[in-house]
């Protein structure tokens, strides 16, 4: 389905067979930009890509990598000067590139020599391509469009296209808001990554943090938040949802860490609901018990601008 704004014009033109074979993902448009055959694009979705060699390479490494590691323990052991307890989440350890030799199982090295071969020989052949000259236009034409800014909806999984001057203003205007953000002389970035560094560096020196944990928590090369909207194509004006990348930023890893060691914390609490099967099992739960009172009433919440507020 395709949905047009109705606050900004826009052109879609399509034949009458691509109108009868149209099967593509919600797009809203809010821009002024004229749409030729391109949104039959997106019916690819945003992520999608091909088979590289990486691929190949990446595939036959984790078969090696099973077969090296199949019968053996793990026989990592911490550092001498670290607690008993010290032990990295997985998202703090750092990707190893070992990759196990060949000649150690021969069926191993056959069947990665024979998927190895045909991969590359299929793409030696002429095959073809998964794109048609039209979406490889339209996706050209997208990608250096300066005028277009292509974000996913809030809800809903559509993809909406938004004037770049329009974008820009609802960002403006939200950063404005002297209530929730005021403007810096200067990026904070490298005082907040000395201050963190000092409190990890204390924190090993009193061992409540071993040396391996407090040195994988430091961000090496810190960068600012970014901000962002998420247009709200459910509301009338399409305003943007604010949100803050911390992607890179100094406490990226520190906040993972966090949320890893809190998750067992949080299951623990009385009001947690894991998800909608989970209500629903703590009702029937509720219901075993026996009638509620009559003034019984079921309730939900929202929060309001959670993003700025919290």
């Amino acid at each position: 389905m395709i949905r047009q704004s109705q606050k900004v014009p826009c052109i879609i033109l399509y034949t009458e067979d691509e109108l009868n074979d149209l099967k593509i993902i919600d797009v809203l448009h809010c821009c002024d930009y004229t749409v030729l055959r391109v949104d039959k694009t997106f019916n690819l979705g945003i992520a999608h890509c091909t088979v590289t060699v990486e691929d190949v390479y990446r595939f036959c490494r984790r078969l090696r990598l099973a077969e090296f590691f199949c019968d053996r323990e793990d026989t990592e052991t911490d550092n001498d000067a670290d607690p008993p307890h010290a032990t990295l989440p997985d998202f703090l350890r750092k990707p190893s590139p070992f990759t196990p030799d060949s000649g150690r199982d021969i069926a191993l090295d056959s069947y990665i020599k024979a998927v190895t071969t045909d991969i590359m020989t299929l793409r030696q052949k002429d095959f073809s391509p998964n794109l048609t000259s039209d979406e490889k236009t339209a996706l050209k034409d997208l990608k250096t469009n300066t005028n277009i800014i292509i974000k996913p909806a809030d809800k809903g999984g559509a993809v909406v296209v938004m004037n770049s001057a329009d974008y820009t203003t609802e960002c403006t205007k939200q950063l404005s808001n002297t209530l929730y953000y005021k403007k810096l002389e200067s990026y904070p970035t490298a005082t907040y990554n000395n201050t963190i560094k000092r409190v990890l560096q204390e924190g090993m020196d009193k061992q409540e943090l071993d040396m391996k944990t407090g040195h994988s928590l430091l961000q090496p090369h810190p960068t600012p938040g970014r901000f962002y909207i998420l247009p709200k194509i459910y509301k009338e004006g399409h305003p943007g949802r604010p949100i803050i990348s911390g992607n890179g930023c100094s406490t990226e890893i520190i906040s993972q860490f966090v949320d890893h060691h809190m998750k067992i914390s949080v299951k623990s609490i009385p009001s947690y609901v894991q998800d909608d099967m989970d209500f629903l099992r703590k009702v029937h739960d509720i219901n075993n018990i026996g009638p509620l009172p009559p003034d019984t009433l079921l309730c939900t919440m929202d929060v309001s601008g959670l993003y700025t507020n919290k």
